[in-house]
């Protein structure tokens, strides 16, 4: 027991490093990879630009909301809005991971699993969003610089973007205006898509053996610790259990908890 718990902080300190060195390794694999070369703008956009050759004399129409459920469960998408004139939103669908592809990029029929939002209003108004583009440029813009369909395209987009702006470097938006046969704006779409193919396809064996490898000495370090914990609590006679279990929810924080409380060996007649 005693090569082992000489052994144990080696293996600990060790097996960090490795751990370390593949969560590095794994955050410039997936940066490469993430990289938007436009390959799935040109997809989404070629899907989108079919739904909007439409032209439907309403956003109620029911051909022009079947194609639109198409577009939502198209390959690369993530969120789709259908957006009133005034904002309201009159349909959302989420693509889930298992229906994207499918659709008429496909040209399967979708399956789909979404999860739709009955009717709200578009989280950001046109004039805050006035306020974001003036504070961009740099200048004062009046309002009606803007036209009421540049404002609520600007607000659309706004508002996807805000809705997970923690993942801009993985996704993309793009916002049209829906017209109909006369030309005039009737609404807007919003799409929400993928900035990379590799974003949602399968897994590749080198990014599985990252992931399993960090796991792997992630978990190997965290034992380590509790082990050589209780080994050396119960050399001293401490509760040695009470410890381990201790060390294994708090690692190396109640490590030192544990190094600062533990009596010398002399109290204990070692």
């Amino acid at each position: 027991m005693r090569k082992l718990k000489s052994a144990l902080p080696w293996i600990a300190l060790a097996s960090a490093v490795v751990a370390a060195g593949l969560l590095v390794a794994g955050s410039f694999y997936r940066k490469a990879r993430i990289v938007d070369t436009g390959e799935t703008r040109a997809v989404v956009e070629k899907a989108l630009n079919e739904l909007l050759a439409i032209r439907p004399d309403s956003l109620e129409d029911q051909v022009f909301k079947a194609a639109f459920m198409m577009l939502s469960a198209s390959r690369f998408v993530v969120q789709a809005f259908l957006v009133e004139k005034d904002g309201t939103i009159i349909h959302a669908d989420e693509s889930t991971p298992a229906t994207r592809g499918s659709g008429a990029l496909s040209g399967e029929s979708p399956v789909t699993e979404t999860t739709s939002e009955s009717k709200g209003t578009v989280t950001m108004a046109g004039t805050l969003v006035l306020g974001f583009v003036t504070s961009i440029k740099g200048e004062g813009l009046p309002h009606d610089e803007f036209s009421s369909d540049q404002l609520l395209l600007l607000s659309v987009s706004a508002a996807l973007e805000g809705r997970d702006a923690d993942h801009d470097d993985v996704f993309a938006t793009l916002v049209r205006t829906v017209r109909n046969e006369a030309g005039e704006p009737l609404g807007a779409i919003g799409v929400r898509y993928d900035r990379s193919p590799w974003i949602s396809a399968i897994p590749e064996a080198a990014w599985i053996a990252l992931v399993l490898g960090f796991a792997l000495f992630l978990a190997i370090y965290w034992i380590s610790v509790p082990a050589w914990t209780f080994l050396d609590a119960r050399e001293r006679g401490e509760r040695a259990w009470v410890w381990a279990a201790f060390t294994l929810v708090g690692n190396m924080i109640a490590l030192v908890a544990y190094l600062l409380a533990r009596e010398p060996r002399s109290a204990k007649g070692a």
